[in-house]
């Protein structure tokens, strides 16, 4: 009898111009009244300060902080700054630095974390992986999937030219790999998952 195959997936995934604005009513239609969002310091310019901005108009009781290092003294506190403010909810406003080091401290926190990209280059957005330094291992490690993924075409469309040819270069990775994956479903009966392909 084979091993159970077990995908987490976002709940929500909401893609397309302008989306950052439904960040707090998905917030609230979710239960959440704490959030804590991070960010870096351009991204926090670039959407960061706006995900506060809107969050806060929803009602919501929100912080703001920085990782500015994806390593585990930044997971450490990011976690406690969750902790002290009772969050419900980690927001990650920003690349793959942002990302792997709020779904970290979700992770840690055992709470549940938004994914809210600011480029195409991090292709671990609806992921439960995060590359963390400091954890004794050079791979990926198991942290939280986002129970959530905004993803608003119009901030990743604004991100530096080298971060966006990334995000295409991931993309045709991306394709290939889920062909393949398709492939070894056919030849191999391996488990294929036709929704977190999509993804």
């Amino acid at each position: 009898m084979r091993e159970p195959h077990r995908i987490e997936l976002p709940r929500i995934v909401l893609v397309g111009a302008g989306v950052i604005e439904e960040l707090g009513e998905i917030c609230l239609e979710l239960g959440f009244s704490r959030a804590l969002i991070v960010s870096g310091r351009r991204t926090f310019k670039v959407a960061g300060e706006k995900a506060l901005e809107i969050l806060r108009r929803s009602g919501l009781e929100v912080e703001a902080t920085q990782a500015l290092r994806a390593n585990l003294e930044t997971v450490e506190r990011v976690a406690g700054e969750a902790g002290d403010m009772r969050a419900e909810v980690v927001v990650g406003v920003g690349g793959g630095r942002v990302i792997d080091v709020a779904k970290m401290a979700a992770a840690k926190s055992q709470i549940e974390f938004i994914s809210a990209p600011t480029t195409a280059s991090h292709d671990g957005i609806a992921s439960s992986l995060a590359s963390i330094k400091g954890l004794g291992r050079p791979y990926s490690v198991k942290a939280v999937a986002p129970i959530a993924v905004v993803a608003d075409s119009e901030v990743i469309a604004g991100a530096p030219y080298r971060l966006t040819a990334s995000g295409c270069g991931d993309v045709i990775a991306k394709v290939v790999a889920v062909r393949d994956w398709r492939l070894a479903h056919e030849v191999n009966g391996e488990y294929y998952g036709e929704y977190a392909a999509s993804l």
